[in-house]
């Protein structure tokens, strides 16, 4: 994919609105399946960004140790995963 910010089920959630062009209103156009997903998925969509801010605040500092850095990666990857196993067939590599 694109790397750990971007690309796959991080791409797919920039264009179902979070980030992306699409707003909140474009989401009753979506299949029933991936509107299930979302449903489904809130918490762990909602626990992805805070670690993308949290990761993000830590390689804005210049002080923050590799190790911290390299945990939140690990983290967001495992999250990521999570959010991709959870997504309807067909839609993993949306």
């Amino acid at each position: 994919g694109g790397g750990m910010m971007g690309g796959g089920m991080m791409g797919m959630m920039q264009m179902m609105g979070m980030g992306g062009m699409m707003g909140p209103g474009m989401m009753n156009t979506y299949h029933p399946q991936m509107r299930k997903f979302l449903d489904e998925t809130v918490e762990l969509r909602k626990e992805i960004l805070l670690k993308r801010f949290d990761y993000f605040e830590a390689t804005r500092k210049p002080d923050t140790p590799v190790e911290t850095i390299t945990k939140l990666q690990e983290d967001l990857k495992r999250l990521t995963l999570k959010l991709q196993e959870k997504a309807p067939l067909g839609f993993q590599n949306w």
